[in-house]
């Protein structure tokens, strides 16, 4: 595993798939609390980037953005 550190010390994780590398973050970025936001402006399509979540976790994660969507 391969890392970039930045000047405050944080890891940004780079994941390579085949000749594509991609930085992720160095924490978790949640937005599930504001859909009710985006679906006021009339935002209609979501994504969902799952990086290293266990099943449990993915599970929890799309419980609770079915909740939001209801």
């Amino acid at each position: 595993k391969y890392y970039l550190k930045d000047r405050n010390n944080e890891y940004y994780k780079l994941n390579q798939n085949n000749c594509i590398t991609t930085i992720t973050n160095y924490k978790n970025i949640d937005k599930i609390d504001n859909i009710n936001f985006y679906k006021n402006l009339k935002i209609t399509n979501f994504r969902i980037d799952l990086l290293d979540e266990t099943y449990e976790q993915t599970i929890e994660i799309f419980k609770r953005i079915e909740d939001k969507l209801k």
